[in-house]
């Protein structure tokens, strides 16, 4: 950028930064931060304290947090017009009613404003107001075909929608090794919820059982499906094969002690789960919703099964399975992929030629 041009200057949005870590998006507003901060863009977050031990600063990213009661209306605003002199960009990672809130805001104070929706599941039953206060934003970020098409139908100007992709730490050697002992294990990570699809997974689970041997499936999560699920283990007599646990932090520790991951939703954005596994090499059988065709690529398209088909996803379970060349070529195409696609680092950069054209609209100055 020219000399006499600002730099971008960015206050991140998100209702539950971390810590802990709510879910995928509010990780990724930590990992974008902190990869902001390493390229020398200025970042300040701002949030919602939800509980009494929640730090002021995550490793080096300073952490502004209102308190979680009507008071945040009046606080969110206070802070906004407090850093205008310094900011210029307002990047909303919660779509939600305070993130539109949120971002209104910074609009009417001057920001250029970023408004990020991970799926367009999360935004929907929004009535006529929310599209027309996504109108006046600056910038939408999606992150599948599907939701950009969405917005365009209802109006929102494709010039203003920008396909966006999620971030990883990837190392530049793959972390995951073949195991040669058995049984293989399989993995699911996530909330115990309808959308992720756990029921479907239990039915493919039980035609598996009875076609292959030397297997385990953990499911590692919470969520209210729970005691159904821990029903259906035990109707179904897959308590031998299949173990419910609680949600695990340390995921990297999990996933590399998986021989495959397991996602079988109903419906994604760009899921964490699998840009975690990617990044360790660890093979995944997938959905075909939000962006897991793109991530997965074509070498892993055998292992993209359509939602709401158990026999098909167990059919992609026993290839992974029983054909370890493939199972080890697919682990290592997705960790190839992480590196050119989806490295955080180069995430960021992305976002921060976003915030220079959004700032000073025309070519982009290199």
């Amino acid at each position: 950028m020219s000399a006499d041009r600002e730099t971008p200057s960015v206050v991140m949005f998100d209702a539950r930064y971390p810590p802990p870590v709510a879910g995928g998006k509010e990780k990724q507003a930590h990992l974008l931060s902190c990869a902001l901060r390493d390229l020398g863009v200025d970042v300040r977050v701002l949030t919602i304290r939800y509980g009494l031990n929640q730090p002021d600063e995550l490793d080096g990213v300073v952490v502004n947090r209102c308190t979680a009661n009507a008071s945040r209306l009046v606080q969110i605003p206070t802070r906004l017009r407090r850093w205008r002199a310094t900011s210029n960009i307002c990047h909303v990672h919660t779509p939600s009613w305070i993130g539109v809130y949120t971002g209104l805001v910074a609009k009417a104070l001057g920001y250029r404003v970023i408004f990020k929706i991970p799926n367009v599941q999360l935004t929907a039953g929004q009535g006529r107001l929310w599209r027309r206060a996504l109108r006046l934003f600056d910038r939408l970020v999606v992150l599948d075909e599907r939701t950009r098409q969405e917005y365009e139908d209802a109006g929102i100007d494709p010039a203003r929608i920008i396909l966006g992709s999620n971030g990883v730490v990837v190392k530049q050697r793959r972390r995951h090794e073949l195991r040669t002992g058995l049984p293989l294990r399989l993995l699911f990570m996530g909330r115990l919820v309808e959308q992720k699809g756990c029921r479907q997974l239990l039915v493919a689970a039980r035609f598996l059982k009875q076609r292959a041997a030397d297997w385990r499936l953990t499911m590692v999560g919470a969520g209210p499906l729970e005691d159904e699920l821990r029903g259906t283990i035990d109707k179904w007599d897959l308590a031998d094969v299949v173990t419910l646990v609680p949600w695990q932090d340390d995921v990297h520790r999990v996933l590399a002690q998986a021989d495959a991951v397991i996602l079988p939703s109903h419906r994604e954005g760009m899921s964490n789960v699998v840009l975690e596994a990617m990044s360790l090499g660890v093979p995944v059988v997938a959905t075909d919703v939000g962006a897991n065709r793109f991530m997965l690529g074509e070498e892993g398209r055998p292992f993209i099964v359509a939602t709401n088909d158990a026999k098909a996803l167990c059919e992609a379970m026993l290839a992974i399975l029983n054909d370890t060349p493939a199972r080890v070529a697919h682990g290592a195409a997705l960790h190839a992929r992480a590196r050119r696609f989806f490295a955080i680092g180069m995430i960021a950069k992305e976002y921060r030629r976003i915030y220079e054209e959004t700032l000073y609209p025309g070519p982009a100055e290199h």
